[in-house]
């Protein structure tokens, strides 16, 4: 198990979420590219006005369903205005009224946009992939005595998404694992509690181990009140057995020398 994905002393496991976990995004991340090669290389008319109409749609999809919405579809069509845009030649000057000069603007631009699809979708997806690997690694699951703390990173670098549950308040753990999560050992880890809301820990490595390991410590958690006082008076009678050994032991003590002392004597 690699240092990086699990750290794993005992007391305390700390972790980030496993890469493997992340296909889903990383899929979503190649997706604008692989669409507009796919299309451009089955020679369709407009091929441009296609590509763009999918990565709309890709781009609303993606936001109402994906737990981390990735902007490679938005940004795909974002970078490619701009690539259009600054490929216009420099000091160009179009001759005839405003209404030509428009539309020759746009017929431009629009040759230029058809012409930068490709390379802004792959530039699209190199960032959007830079983007998850740095979100994957700056979250960080911790497990340790007091309870379950949970960090996702935040866009602005002075503050972190922090959760943390304490193991009283944890009334479930629920482990589950996808078709490729069981080829592969990783899982989602849900804790239920008593509000009634989740945490969920995402592309956890060995989910049914870390489960029980929460499980136990929740149940060491759980001793009521009158466990915790029946504990205490336990430990008060050990220590008053130990108390009255050593009293024997320095009693005795005292009659021996004492003894010695009248013999001398």
């Amino acid at each position: 198990m690699s240092s990086l994905t699990n750290i794993y002393d005992g007391k305390k496991i700390t972790y980030i979420p496993s890469s493997i976990s992340f296909w889903l995004n990383y899929t979503e991340a190649l997706a604008p590219f692989v669409i507009c090669a796919i299309v451009y290389l089955l020679g369709l008319v407009k091929a441009h006005i296609v590509v763009s109409i999918i990565l709309l749609f890709l781009s609303v999809l993606f936001t109402l369903t994906s737990k981390l919405a990735l902007p490679s579809p938005l940004l795909t069509l974002l970078i490619s205005f701009f690539i259009a845009i600054y490929s216009f030649p420099r000091g160009m000057y179009i001759k005839g009224n405003l209404v030509e000069t428009l539309v020759m603007f746009f017929n431009l631009l629009e040759i230029y946009y058809a012409q930068s699809l490709l390379s802004g979708s792959l530039l699209a997806a190199a960032i959007s992939l830079i983007f998850i690997e740095v979100y994957r690694r700056k979250t960080k699951y911790v497990i340790d005595e007091e309870g379950v703390k949970v960090r996702y990173p935040s866009l602005l670098p002075l503050l972190n998404n922090m959760k943390s549950v304490n193991y009283p308040s944890i009334i479930g753990v629920k482990v589950s694992q996808g078709i490729i999560g069981r080829m592969f050992n990783y899982g989602t880890i849900d804790l239920v509690t008593d509000s009634k809301t989740e945490i969920k820990i995402f592309g956890v490595r060995d989910p049914r181990r870390i489960g029980r390991e929460i499980e136990k410590r929740v149940k060491k958690s759980s001793l009521t009140r009158e466990d915790i006082i029946s504990q205490v008076l336990v430990n008060i009678e050990t220590l008053e057995r130990r108390q009255e050994k050593l009293l024997r032991k320095i009693t005795n003590l005292l009659r021996i020398r004492s003894r010695r002392y009248k013999k001398r004597r």
